[in-house]
């Protein structure tokens, strides 16, 4: 993969940010366990306030949310797609969705969920006990204690918040063939992490794309664990931080890379920032180089602006600012 190779997918995705669905139907039925939930089992547009959606079927079609789903005050999520479930079409949010705790977030996939069309947060996915958006979950119960990962074929594209008390995104079991777009109007924030993919993830291959900001306490970006390559998460596709993007680590690195292996250039035309590092690749194996372009920077006010130990290849290209309090460049591999 070049080093520009990062793929832009906002004039793609720029109707469904802009619109909702043409389909009005609902349909609701009780759950086992949330009395008020809706379940989707058609094309439909939310326009009441729900304490939950379930989605477990196949819906062919855009399901849109233009109310408020879930209740910021319970663990279990707001809107929930799994046990097969499918949305052949788009999911979009131009509403509040919350809830969620425990691993799980305010929008939780579950067992091979999938949003073929991609998932558009034009409003507010938030979870003030757990994750705003998590992919896959451990399923713990008196009977059943396993993970139900997602297989997420579609984009998530956020023009709105999306902000989670532990994790903003949480990758934690399951595959991703689609890309993260953060758009210029986008914020995606963590307590943790703001975009978290945790080595027990299987794949992820459609990069991310910065536009607006992404901003966590201990990582702006975690791709698995700094524990040492051996194992854990393939992520493809690239990072670009473009101009205007801005990338911060509150407390810790603004980008940390672990996991099995990364493929696929970083590039950065904007702000990379980090308390304790910039960027730090301890991946297993690290394809694609990293570039930094004019009035581009890549800072740390402790520690090195980049850190590499890994089986590096793809060169580094610098014309702009890469600066940290001990070191601007450090390749230990």
């Amino acid at each position: 993969m070049g080093r520009f190779s990062v793929t832009t997918r906002l004039v793609s995705c720029a109707f469904l940010l802009a619109t909702g669905a043409t389909a009005v139907s609902e349909a609701s039925a009780d759950d086992d366990r949330h009395s008020m939930c809706q379940n989707i089992e058609h094309p439909t547009t939310i326009g009441s306030d729900r304490k939950c959606v379930r989605v477990t079927k196949t819906v062919s079609g855009d399901v849109v949310n233009n109310a408020k789903v879930g209740d910021s005050h319970k663990e279990t999520p707001g809107f929930f797609i799994g046990g097969h479930g499918l949305i052949s079409g788009a999911l979009v949010n131009n509403g509040t969705i919350t809830g969620g705790g425990d691993e799980q977030g305010a929008l939780t996939l579950g067992k091979d969920a999938d949003v073929q069309s991609g998932i558009f947060n034009n409003g507010t996915i938030v979870s003030t006990r757990g994750n705003a958006i998590a992919l896959g979950y451990r399923d713990d119960d008196d009977h059943w204690s396993g993970p139900q990962g997602a297989a997420l074929t579609g984009d998530i594209v956020n023009a709105g918040l999306i902000d989670g008390h532990d994790n903003g995104i949480a990758a934690l079991f399951g595959t991703m063939s689609g890309a993260l777009v953060n758009t210029a109007d986008g914020t995606i924030k963590g307590g943790n992490v703001a975009v978290y993919i945790a080595d027990s993830f299987t794949y992820w291959t459609g990069g991310i794309e910065n536009h607006g900001l992404i901003a966590g306490d201990e990582a702006g970006i975690q791709i698995g664990s700094l524990d040492g390559p051996g194992g854990g998460v393939e992520f493809a596709g690239g990072i670009l931080n473009d101009v205007g993007g801005e990338i911060t680590g509150e407390t810790g690195l603004a980008i940390a890379i672990g996991g099995e292996s990364f493929t696929g250039s970083i590039v950065n035309r904007g702000s990379i920032e980090g308390a304790r590092g910039g960027i730090a690749i301890e991946s297993g194996i690290f394809a694609g180089g990293l570039f930094n372009a004019a009035s581009a920077s890549i800072l740390a006010h402790d520690g090195d602006a980049v850190f590499a130990d890994a089986l590096w290849s793809g060169g580094f290209e610098n014309r702009g600012t890469v600066s940290g309090a001990s070191r601007g460049f450090a390749y230990a591999g």
